[in-house]
């Protein structure tokens, strides 16, 4: 495996650790409360972390990566840039609209099975990424436009982290109730 694909899985799995062990840190009660009417609990964030990552595998499965033509450009990759800029930065992004709303109806040790299992099938995308080939895009996403590989890895780990402060704030309100 490329030296930049393996940084960036563990990049990715060291954020996906502590997201899931902040959730397993709360009771089934205070995951399913919602801190607002209109906002997500703990296990609807997990559901959106699962439905994207299973997007992008779904994507690979279509159009496998090692395979991808399409050299990125400069321009993509200056939107690239400005969307993990947003994504760290302490504003609250919408999900996109063309996005189901997550249901969080099921428990934490189910999302956490689906999510290793969408994980293996990109890990195995990654093991068979030819180095040659990480300029390429792999995938579109719905913002940020056309992704390389290891920039497609490098949004999944920067999405959980933003998604990790929305369990941040919360745990600060489910805590108090």
């Amino acid at each position: 495996m490329n030296n930049l694909i393996a940084k960036r899985i563990a990049q990715l799995d060291k954020s996906t650790t502590r997201f899931i062990e902040f959730i397993a840190r709360h009771e089934e009660g205070q995951r399913q409360l919602q801190p607002q009417t209109d906002a997500w609990n703990m296990l609807q964030v997990i559901d959106h972390i699962v439905t994207a990552e299973t997007a992008v595998a779904a994507n690979f499965i279509k159009r496998p990566p090692s395979l991808s033509e399409y050299k990125t450009n400069f321009r993509q990759s200056f939107n690239n840039l400005l969307l993990g800029i947003v994504m760290k930065a302490p504003i609250r992004v919408k999900a996109p609209s063309s996005l189901q709303p997550p249901k969080g109806d099921q428990s934490l040790e189910v999302y956490k099975e689906r999510l290793e299992k969408v994980r293996s099938q990109i890990i195995s995308e990654a093991k068979g990424m030819p180095s040659d080939r990480l300029n390429r895009t792999v995938m579109k996403h719905p913002v940020a436009g056309p992704l390389t590989f290891p920039q497609t890895l490098n949004f999944m780990a920067i999405h959980i982290d933003s998604h990790y402060k929305q369990l941040q704030r919360i745990s600060k309100v489910v805590a108090g109730k």
